[in-house]
């Protein structure tokens, strides 16, 4: 797994590729949680459209990002998970637990709907 850290409009975007498995996760939360603090963010966008596969390790990363801005009063959202993933997150339910869009355009509109 790689992953950039990048803020547009005063949002977060964390870009996921490889295989989301369990290595690195740790330092990827650490890094969301030090840019956010860091930069004063609210709004993340975790963009999925990279990932090839991501285990239980993975999805609990995303659920500590999703955390982490909620307990600033902030969101979190999942961009353009490729077709495998998004069954599987839907098979888990985690549908209602993450907005699920296909576009860092949606992402944008809808992230700063929330916190404005």
């Amino acid at each position: 797994m790689e992953y950039t850290l990048e803020i547009q409009e005063k949002i977060l975007f964390v870009n996921i590729t490889g295989d989301f498995l369990g290595e690195n996760t740790d330092q990827l939360t650490e890094n969301v949680k030090e840019k956010m603090v860091a930069e004063k963010l609210q709004l993340c966008g975790i963009d999925l459209s990279g990932i090839r596969y991501m285990n239980s390790s993975g999805i609990g990363t995303l659920i500590n990002i999703l955390n982490i801005f909620k307990q600033n009063e902030g969101e979190a959202m999942l961009l353009t998970p490729p077709p495998g993933v998004k069954k599987n997150l839907e098979m888990m339910k985690l549908h209602t637990v993450f907005s699920i869009v296909d576009s860092k355009e949606e992402a944008i509109n809808q992230l700063r709907k929330i916190i404005i």
